[in-house]
C-alpha cells in the first residue's frame, strides 16, 4: 500500500490569489492588491481564497501547495470542527472585486438547487463589504416593491432596459450588503469591493447592458435557467452592523458563514473556538503571532488560520480594519 506524501502545514496560510480579467474590471486591485495584469485588459476580480476542485484552487505564498491537496492531506487540521461543502470542497470562497464598470444583471440560485438541477457546482447565498467608492456609486439588489420576476421577465423579452424595476441604493466605504440565493443583483460602476460567499462559482446572467465581452461577442445569457430559479422573498439588502466591544461588530450571519468587522487599536488574543477563520486586513498592517512563528498583513492581504490552532496574538501597527470571515456556528 502507498503510503500519503506528507505535507507540513503552516498554521496560517497565505494566498497567492488569481487575478481574473473581467469586461467590467478597471486597475484597483493592481494597487490595492498588488497584482500584475496583461497590458490594457482590465481586472476585475482578485481570487483570495478559493477550492474549485483539483487543479483550480488557491496555492499558498507561505507553503506552496494548494487548498485543495491540504484538505486532502489533513482536513481536520485546516478546517477544525467545519464541514467541507457539498461537492466535497472548502466551504467558503473571498473575492474582491472592481468594479469600474456596472457588472452584468445575475442571479445564484441556493445551493441545494445548484445541485439538484444538475449545474455540475452549488449556488450561493453571498455579502458584500464596500472597501472604494466613487460620489454616487449605487448597487443593485432586488426588485423595488411591488415588482415581481415575471414583471421583470416580461421587460427583458420586451427588450426594455430592467433598471427602473430594481432597488437601488448609494453604496459608500464601509456599508455592507447581503445578496441571498434567487435574489437579481449587480454592482455598479466605480466601487472596490470585498466578497464573502459560499464556495460557487454558478451564475446566471440575465441582462448585460448590451456590450461585448473581452473576446468582442456579446457575453451569453442564461434566462431560461435564471426563470426557472426559485427567488428569494423581499428584504432589506443594507447590513446594519452588531458591535460586540473591543471594536468588533458582526456584519452578517448565514447558514453557512459569518462576517465579522474589527477595527483593532491595540494588541488582542484572538480564540478559533474550534474553526478555521480567514484575516482580511483592509486598512493598515498587522502582525499575527502563534506558538511557532508569524506573518505579517498589510492592506490588500488575507490570510487563512487553521482550524486546528487554539489561538492567535494580533499585533497592529497603528490601527487595522479587519474583515474576518468564519464558517457559521448555525452548521451547514
Amino acid at each position: 500500500m502507498n503510503n500519503p506524501v506528507k505535507i507540513e502545514i503552516p498554521s496560517i496560510l497565505q494566498p497567492t490569489p488569481q487575478p481574473v480579467p473581467r469586461v467590467w474590471g478597471g486597475n484597483r486591485l493592481k494597487s490595492f492588491r498588488k497584482l500584475c495584469g496583461i497590458p490594457g485588459v482590465p481586472l476585475g476580480e482578485s481570487w483570495e481564497i478559493y477550492d474549485r476542485g483539483e487543479g483550480r484552487s488557491v496555492s499558498f505564498l507561505n507553503n506552496g501547495a494548494s487548498l485543495s491537496e491540504l484538505l486532502k492531506a489533513d482536513p481536520k487540521k485546516i478546517l477544525g470542527e467545519a464541514s467541507l461543502d457539498a461537492l466535497g470542497r472548502f466551504p467558503l470562497m473571498i473575492k474582491l472585486l472592481d468594479a469600474a464598470k456596472s457588472l452584468s444583471l445575475q442571479l445564484h440560485p441556493a445551493r441545494e438547487e445548484g445541485v439538484a438541477r444538475g449545474f455540475g457546482d452549488q449556488g450561493k447565498d453571498e455579502a458584500w463589504v464596500v472597501l472604494e467608492a466613487e460620489p454616487g456609486a449605487e448597487v443593485m439588489i432586488g426588485f423595488q416593491d411591488g415588482v415581481h420576476a415575471d414583471t421583470f421577465f416580461h421587460a427583458l423579452d420586451r427588450g426594455e432596459d430592467p433598471t427602473p424595476l430594481l432597488r437601488r441604493l448609494e453604496a459608500k466605504p464601509g456599508d455592507v450588503f447581503m445578496i441571498p440565493a434567487g435574489t437579481v443583483h449587480s454592482l455598479g460602476s466605480g466601487l472596490l469591493v470585498y466578497e464573502l460567499q459560499d464556495n460557487s462559482d454558478l451564475t446566471f446572467r440575465v441582462h448585460d447592458w448590451g456590450r461585448l465581452g473581452l473576446d468582442g461577442k456579446p457575453r451569453k445569457l442564461h434566462l431560461e435557467e435564471a426563470r426557472n430559479t426559485h427567488f428569494s422573498e423581499p428584504f432589506d439588502p443594507r447590513i446594519y452592523p452588531m458591535g460586540l466591544g473591543r471594536g468588533l461588530s458582526k456584519l452578517v450571519e448565514t447558514k453557512r458563514f459569518r462576517l465579522f468587522r474589527w477595527e483593532l487599536r491595540q494588541e488582542e488574543v484572538f480564540a478559533l473556538e474550534g474553526v478555521f477563520s480567514i484575516l482580511s486586513l483592509v486598512k493598515g498592517e498587522l502582525d499575527v503571532h502563534w506558538n511557532h512563528g508569524k506573518v505579517h498583513l498589510a492592506a490588500g492581504d488575507s490570510g487563512l488560520i487553521l482550524g486546528s490552532l487554539p489561538k492567535v496574538h494580533l499585533i497592529p501597527e497603528g490601527p487595522c480594519t479587519i474583515l474576518l470571515s468564519r464558517p457559521s456556528s448555525q452548521g451547514s
